[in-house]
């Protein structure tokens, strides 16, 4: 029987004994005290992963919401520019009018550029229900579903479509 005494026996699984000596009470407290601060250690990173995964989807909330935002601002301006482009059509006013007019539209022109706002080329162009939205079916000698009349001009930013354009399409089916 004393021979078993001095044999270890793995402790694993086990509920824990009552430590013999000074030092194995010690090495019970060093080895608890390490699983703690293992547990504690993967609980941090857990919640550093989780604050950092946080910060990232606000950040992208905040780019959507910010692109929308200036998105909204875009189409108003472009409303702007659709009165000056109206305007300019009527030359018959008197030249200083329109020569103001007309340096109006260059700068809202030039502002929408800089926004990175493109016209969307449609005239003579095949119909894109994706980039144009058809107000009147006319007849003409151009194939069936060409645009051959731009009523107000479509704009993209990038992939964005702030608006489309509204045009006239030769009616019958396109080939």
């Amino acid at each position: 029987m004393e021979e078993n005494q001095g044999a270890r026996q793995p402790t694993e699984g086990l509920p824990e004994r009552e430590p013999e000596t000074v030092e194995e009470a010690l090495r019970q407290e060093l080895a608890q005290a390490r699983r703690e601060a293992a547990e504690y250690r993967d609980l941090y990173l857990r919640a550093l992963a989780e604050r950092e995964n946080a910060r990232k989807r606000l950040e992208r909330l905040y780019e959507e919401r910010l692109g929308e935002a200036k998105r909204n601002l875009l189409r108003q301006v472009i409303a702007v520019a659709d009165n000056l482009e109206r305007a300019l059509a009527h030359q018959e006013a008197r030249e200083g009018l329109v020569e103001g007019i007309r340096l109006t539209y260059r700068q809202i022109q030039d502002l929408l550029r800089s926004y990175g706002v493109e016209p969307i080329q449609a005239l003579g162009q095949p119909f894109n229900p994706a980039e144009h939205e058809a107000v009147a079916l006319v007849e003409g000698p151009e194939p069936p579903g060409t645009v051959v009349a731009e009523e107000l001009r479509g704009y993209r930013q990038g992939e964005y479509l702030l608006r489309p354009a509204h045009v006239r399409v030769t009616a019958g089916e396109p080939d």
